[in-house]
């Protein structure tokens, strides 16, 4: 594991500010399934719609959430929605808790949350993700930041302008170590 504080990707603030799109659906819920696999919804996911095109969702690489409504993200979704995701990003200024851990997802490697109101996370959270390799949680409200559990060796971990950041240079980092329970 490694703490970064380096320029990363940052593809979620891109996509979920682009002018065009936003005034596109003005507010409505909408998901554009795009070339090479990658989704964007914004303002959540209409259970209708999203029944309606199961079948491009499972062809999905890249899911980005923009604007999530609701205080809670249920990790649990991605499993039935996007079986083979790879990257996941989401951002939302209401948000502030991740219902449950993340599922076994085998493929993803990459998870975006940042512009949240997350201000803790679980030692859990990503434990069930074997291909983890970044961990981008910029931007949110995180006032601490417990011992991740992961399943792979080596995970980039993404921090900068949450409220703990002033301390992080007490935060001590031991390779292979997991918490007690």
């Amino acid at each position: 594991m490694s703490l970064k504080n380096l320029a990363v990707d940052n593809v979620i603030i891109a996509e979920c500010s682009d002018p065009g799109r936003l005034r596109m659906f003005e507010g409505k819920q909408h998901c554009s399934f795009e070339p090479g696999g990658r989704t964007v919804c914004f303002r959540g996911l209409d259970t209708r719609r999203t029944l309606h095109s199961q079948g491009r969702f499972n062809r999905t690489k890249e899911l980005i959430l923009c604007d999530w409504p609701t205080q809670r993200f249920d990790p649990r979704e991605l499993a039935e929605l996007v079986p083979n995701v790879e990257k996941f990003a989401i951002t939302g200024e209401r948000i502030w808790m991740l219902k449950y851990d993340f599922p076994p997802l085998m493929n993803l490697w990459a998870i975006n949350i940042t512009g949240t109101k997350l201000n803790q996370t679980r030692a859990s959270s990503f434990q069930r993700l074997p291909a983890l390799r970044q961990l981008n949680m910029r931007g949110n409200a995180l006032v601490e930041i417990v011992p991740f559990v992961f399943r792979s060796a080596h995970v980039d971990i993404y921090l900068q302008d949450s409220p703990f950041c002033p301390h992080i240079a007490n935060l001590q980092v031991i390779p292979g170590t997991a918490p007690t329970t």
